[in-house]
């Protein structure tokens, strides 16, 4: 799933530009979701400590029909 890698490599960008590095203890969580139109998985900056940002995700959506798509927050 070529846009799950992009929208795990596009938060992992993310996650370095904001400071939340794997140095620091920052991994990214993956859960998935039952959407309107189908599976979502939803990616987030996960620490064991330190709380997560508020609206700091990816979202890829498989829609029913098969087709992928995916957006990130910021």
């Amino acid at each position: 799933m070529r846009r799950c890698q992009e929208a795990r490599a596009h938060l992992a960008r993310e996650m370095e530009k904001f400071g939340l590095s794997k140095a620091l203890g920052w991994r990214i969580y993956e859960t998935t979701r039952e959407g309107s139109a189908g599976v979502e998985l939803v990616l987030r900056p996960i620490h064991l400590t330190i709380p997560s940002p508020e609206g700091f995700e990816c979202v890829v959506r498989v829609e029913d029909t098969g087709d992928i798509d995916g957006r990130c927050t910021p």
